[in-house]
């Protein structure tokens, strides 16, 4: 009887462990525009809404009324405020709005508390997830004190979610959509 409920816990284990294949972009044979943008390296994230991590000061802040209508800790509006982040070939540029605990300050006088960059992307890689019908795009980059580690998971829809990792912020995530870059 032991044997058997080993074996029953063990096969659910092994069959909730289902694999992801992702697959390199470039080797797609006929990709969907949402791809093409990709591929191109060209497309601009706008976001919708920043989903920091909540944190004690960030409650605190919330249960002041001080996010305005509809905002809380976890998930804040940033329909009407200006937040982009650009790939364009090698190079990337952006400007979202931060909500949540800095750890490390550098710099005096500092005009933004935004995560904000523009360079070339270091490590550059996108990858479709053919499962679950979507591509993740992982780069690193940098504004000469901080250091950024960006994950953007985009969907055939043109929605898409960007994770960003910082070396002196908590963590922060952000809901938008992806458009191509037009001249």
């Amino acid at each position: 009887m032991k044997t058997i409920i080993i074996l029953f816990i063990s096969t659910l284990v092994l069959i909730s462990c289902g694999t992801t294949e992702m697959v390199n972009l470039t080797s797609i044979q006929n990709p969907s525009e949402t791809q093409q943008m990709i591929l191109n390296r060209n497309f601009e994230f706008s976001a919708s809404f920043a989903n920091p991590m909540a944190t004690n000061e960030l409650n605190q802040i919330a249960n002041s009324n001080l996010l305005g209508p509809g905002n809380s800790a976890g998930r804040i509006s940033l329909i009407g405020n200006t937040n982009y982040l650009i790939v364009r070939n090698d190079s990337v540029n952006a400007y979202l709005p931060y909500y949540g605990t800095r750890q490390v300050i550098t710099g005096i006088g500092n005009s933004t508390n935004a995560i904000q960059f523009e360079g070339l992307a270091k490590n550059y890689e996108s990858n479709y997830d053919a499962k679950n019908n979507r591509t993740r795009v992982s780069f690193s980059a940098e504004n000469g004190t901080e250091n950024y580690d960006i994950t953007i998971t985009i969907y055939e829809s043109k929605n898409a979610d960007v994770s960003v990792r910082s070396s002196q912020r908590n963590g922060i995530s952000y809901d938008g959509t992806i458009s191509k870059i037009t001249e």
